[in-house]
Order: structure tokens, then sequence, then C-alpha cells
């Protein structure tokens, strides 16, 4: 288990055995409360949920709240165009980003993706996001004792920094 979500637990913001909950629900779309879950539990059950409704109406549209990390958006888009279905996928973030030319973290990751089905071996999926990269690359090159690379990350000051351990 990631120390992020090892910390939440122990901090009572993340409840892995609380159950997912549809608040509201329509033949083609649902409101799902995730009572503060695992995202990466919360998510497949969501587009599970929206591919169900999809092959059924034609279109699938879910939505959740009180969900946490989901992890890579990619995963979920690539869910649907498994199932034959185009799939649209995003979430929010806490603040983390610095926008163009500023310091202060105030826009989230954010990411938003999607991704159709081909008649090619594999799907087109596009996952995008705010950010130059992902938290977890930062991480990893922290576990493998390397430095960041040159235009990954900046300081408070906005110079750039590679020591990854801070």
């Amino acid at each position: 288990l990631k120390p992020i979500y090892f910390d939440r637990i122990k901090n009572g913001i993340l409840h892995p055995y609380k159950p997912i909950e549809i608040i509201k629900e329509t033949s083609t779309t649902a409101l799902v409360d995730g009572q503060l879950g695992l995202g990466l539990y919360v998510g497949p059950y969501c587009m599970d949920l929206a591919i169900k409704k999809a092959k059924e109406h034609g279109v699938g549209f879910v939505v959740a709240k009180n969900s946490t990390h989901y992890g890579i958006a990619g995963y979920y888009a690539t869910m649907a165009t498994d199932a034959g279905c185009i799939g649209f996928t995003g979430t929010n973030a806490r603040p983390s980003i610095a926008p163009t030319f500023g310091v202060e973290p105030c826009l989230g990751t954010n990411p938003l993706c999607f991704g159709i089905p081909t008649d090619e071996e594999f799907p087109f999926v596009i996952d995008c996001a705010t950010s130059i990269n992902q938290r977890g690359k930062i991480e990893k090159y922290e576990r493998l004792g390397m430095d960041t690379p040159k235009g990954m990350v900046i300081d408070t000051e906005g110079k750039e920094r590679t020591d990854t351990k801070q």
C-alpha cells in the first residue's frame, strides 16, 4: 500500500471499507457517493456502471463524489474501449501545480482523458493533465535515489529543483 493511502486511512480521510452508494440514477446516468473510499475501487465501479448503461441505452454517464485518488485516468478510458465504447474520464485534485510563469500552486492536476476504439490492435487514448509529469514519477526518482530531471519541478521562488528528496 502506497504511503499516501496508509496516511489517509490513519488520518481518517480515506475509508476503505465503506460501501459505494448510488445517490441518484436514471437509465443513462448515475451519481455515486464513494464515501471517501479508495478511488482505485470507486473508479472501476463507476466506469463499469457507465459501460453497462451505454451498452443498454447508447450512452452512460456516471459521476462520483467523495472519492479519493483514482490513479491513472487512461485505465478507465481503456476499460470503455475494451468494451467497444468511447470512454471519457476526469477528476479534480487539490492545488499542487503552479500555472505557466507562476510559482504558487493553485491548479490541481485535474486529469482529463478519452479513449476511442479503433480497428487497430490498440485503441486511441489520450490522457492529459495540467502538470508536466505525474507525482508518481518524482516519487520513483526518489526511491531510485536519482535526481529529478531539469524542467520538471520548481520551488516557491520559481527556481528549477532537481533534488528529488525535497
